[in-house]
């Protein structure tokens, strides 16, 4: 079995480590990203959503 390379995190570049069961997932030591599909992923950047009840802004027609 060939020998496994240590991932890139693609968030901020640091070497991953193996994580997990059978040491199948990766994990970043740096930012916390993981492919582990158990563990919730941060969003990757905000998200403009408008406050619950209150209507989004029409876009201005021209």
């Amino acid at each position: 079995m060939p020998p496994i390379l240590p991932k890139r995190c693609s968030t901020c570049g640091t070497r991953c480590v193996k994580t997990g069961e059978n040491l199948a997932y990766w994990l970043c030591p740096n930012c916390g990203w993981t492919d582990d599909p158990a563990v919730l992923q941060p969003l990757s950047g905000p998200v403009d959503e408008a406050p619950e009840g209150v209507p989004a802004p029409e876009p201005d027609a021209q």
